[in-house]
């Protein structure tokens, strides 16, 4: 089935949404399967790991979303997905933004974490999703998610990522902090960089022979 799937990613599709038994490698960081399977794959990526209730019944319902939401692009446009499902699953919605103690101009690094909690609540209002937004600051971003989705009561905490270069599939530290510790279900959603170009899609014959 691996062989099929990593096969099939290579035709040309603009997104592809993965959940695998054993997502987690045991040394920590995702798993050698699941890091084979999107190798060679350029189009936006969805990670799902089911956890918890998610992990007894896969068909169960989400009760309710926790969405990290940093400055970067990936992150605004991960968050889009995260409002969306809420609203697919009837869930409220509760965004946890974070800044550094470090960060040099905390003010201005605050107006434009509010600018981007405000677009993503605009979502939220147009799609009829209840929302909740939330800022803190913490130098630790894993530390103040996994309490965040204690406090909130979260079952799915979805946030956009940046997918890193190299063979062993990698979203960063933090998301390696979530997958390691967090007792919820977990959603990375890495969306394709602006701007890139994908290889020329492979037909049937051609992707076999890249198999």
């Amino acid at each position: 089935p691996g062989e099929a799937i990593a096969t099939e990613a290579r035709r040309g599709y603009d997104l592809l949404v993965v959940g695998v038994d054993d997502a987690a490698a045991k040394r920590g960081g995702f798993h050698d399967t699941l890091s084979a399977l999107v190798r060679n794959f350029e189009g936006s990526l969805a990670i799902a790991v089911a956890r918890d209730a998610h992990q007894k019944d896969d068909a169960g319902g989400i009760a309710k979303v926790l969405v990290p939401v940093t400055g970067n692009e990936n992150a605004r446009r991960g968050a889009e997905v995260a409002i969306t499902l809420a609203q697919a699953a009837h869930a409220p919605a509760s965004t946890l933004s974070i800044i550094s103690r470090t960060t040099k101009n905390r003010q201005q690094s605050r107006r434009e974490t509010e600018a981007v909690t405000d677009e993503i609540k605009k979502i939220a209002t147009y799609l009829k999703v209840k929302i909740k937004s939330e800022i803190r600051t913490d130098d630790d971003a894993a530390d103040a998610i996994l309490k965040a989705v204690k406090r909130e009561k979260a079952d799915l905490v979805a946030m956009g990522v940046s997918r890193r270069p190299g063979d062993q599939l990698s979203f960063g530290g933090i998301a390696d902090t979530l997958l390691e510790e967090a007792d919820c279900s977990l959603l990375f959603i890495a969306p394709q960089a602006r701007g890139a170009v994908k290889s020329a899609p492979k037909g049937p014959e051609q992707a076999a022979a890249a198999g």
